[in-house]
């Protein structure tokens, strides 16, 4: 029997077209633990992709029962069977055991490269030559592009969608130089965009100025509720920030773009 994937609010997702997904958990540094969805197309894989989701990074990957669940969802876990059915190796990493949550400032440590760097050496194990891509959405955008800095010869490419820039806390990508990456580099952004720190003006700036390739979006919906204590529901996983009802195309275009087929630089469907 195959493993199934819970995703809150959307019900049990079926891999069944697919290798039985695995929970993978591994030591990454004294004492820390560093756990990941693996799941494999059915076939060799072309490449690896990593995931990085955004906000805390937490998607309490766990099985029960034969089922393989998360605790929220948002693009990164709306899209697996999408990337896998491409042809793609998936890895959606959760936090670490030593953190509550991977806060713009954990993304940007030398720990957090010594963990991802862990999971591609255990994805290596089994694919040896296999190119490792990294994709990360609004905080996972300060993951991937800090991660592929130090670790250049070990990823291919990365994929910034919805990147965060700054907040009243934090400072994410701006001012980040892209020019220190080596390696090949892809942006998407929603020209709906609502969320203040992710604006769609700033990354179409920064991807002229760096001449990097920016997919832009229109078209899907919002679902948004404001709750309690929260400001800004825009940067929520029911909004153009996490592309809700349009993640097909988007994954559809990321997708030859990793895997260097023409692809198209406006979506809308």
């Amino acid at each position: 029997m195959w493993a199934r994937i819970g995703l809150t609010l959307i019900g049990l997702i079926s891999f069944s077209a697919f290798a039985n997904p695995q929970v993978v958990t591994i030591e990454t540094r004294e004492g820390v633990k560093q756990t990941f969805l693996l799941v494999s197309p059915s076939g060799p894989p072309k490449v690896a992709l990593i995931m990085f989701p955004g906000g805390s990074g937490r998607v309490n990957i766990r099985s029960k029962e034969g089922e393989i669940l998360f605790s929220k969802n948002a693009f990164m876990q709306r899209t697996i069977d999408q990337f896998v059915a491409n042809g793609m190796l998936v890895a959606l990493v959760d936090t670490p055991s030593d953190q509550q949550d991977l806060s713009v400032q954990f993304r940007k440590t030398e720990d957090h490269v010594r963990d991802i760097e862990g999971v591609v050496s255990n994805i290596r194990q089994g694919h040896r030559d296999i190119p490792v891509y990294l994709i990360g959405i609004s905080r996972g955008g300060v993951s991937v592009a800090y991660i592929a800095k130090r670790l250049e010869g070990k990823v291919a490419g990365i994929v910034s969608m919805s990147g965060h820039l700054a907040d009243r806390n934090s400072v994410g990508l701006s001012g980040f130089d892209y020019r220190a990456l080596k390696q090949r580099i892809l942006m998407v952004s929603h020209k709906n965009e609502g969320c203040p720190h992710t604006r769609y003006s700033d990354w179409l700036d920064v991807a002229k100025k760096y001449h990097i390739p920016l997919i832009s979006v229109t078209g899907g919906y919002q679902q948004l509720e404001k709750s309690a204590g929260d400001r800004f529901p825009e940067c929520r996983s029911w909004a153009h920030h996490n592309f809700l009802g349009i993640e097909r195309p988007v994954s559809a275009e990321i997708s030859n773009w990793i895997l260097q087929k023409p692809f198209r630089t406006e979506v809308n469907e």
